[in-house]
């Protein structure tokens, strides 16, 4: 889960940079789930279907690459936060279920995605505790 989260992260963070490097303005907005979500600061909490097989992620090669990979989309969000807000907004990124984006939309994703699967692991260790797995 949490190389999941670090390679959609990177993934987001280049569409923050894309968003801000970008030319064309984009007229069209956002879904309306993507409308409901950004107002709620929450990605929905239910399953998504990828294209992609879910155990298409990787397994990390020890915990140092995860402790890496998270300081690393730290500091690479810390270094566009202030780029966000001077950003045009009307420069977006299409998001498959979202619509279009902008940088700060970008920004945001990154935080509602990781929230969403530290949720799911939350219920999955309360799963686990109550039938004493381990």
């Amino acid at each position: 889960m949490y190389i999941h989260v670090i390679e959609v992260a990177e993934e987001y963070i280049g569409h923050i940079e894309s968003c801000i490097k970008a030319k064309h303005v984009e007229p069209k907005g956002k879904t309306e789930d993507g409308t409901k979500a950004f107002a709620q600061k929450e990605w929905p909490n239910i399953r998504v279907k990828l294209e992609q097989p879910p155990n298409a992620t990787r397994n990390p090669s020890s915990k140092d690459e995860i402790k890496v990979g998270l300081e690393q989309v730290l500091e690479k969000l810390a270094y566009w936060a202030s780029c966000v807000n001077e950003a045009n907004p009307a420069c977006k990124v299409r998001h498959g279920w979202f619509g279009w984006l902008n940088a700060r939309d970008w920004f945001e994703m990154v935080g509602m995605h990781s929230r969403h699967h530290l949720r799911q692991k939350a219920i999955l260790d309360e799963k686990i505790a109550k039938f004493s797995i381990s």
